[in-house]
């Protein structure tokens, strides 16, 4: 396998991308389900 100085920084980026998704999903159910209360039975 040819080294490659990207691939170390490449997986560190992929690893903040998918955790900062993660919360970012987080955040997004927890103000739907927070908007779903607020507006009662639609």
């Amino acid at each position: 396998m040819p080294r490659n100085p990207i691939a170390p920084s490449y997986k560190k980026l992929v690893e903040s991308t998918k955790s900062k998704m993660h919360e970012h999903n987080q955040y997004m159910a927890i103000s739907y389900q927070a908007i779903k209360k607020s507006q009662g039975p639609i």
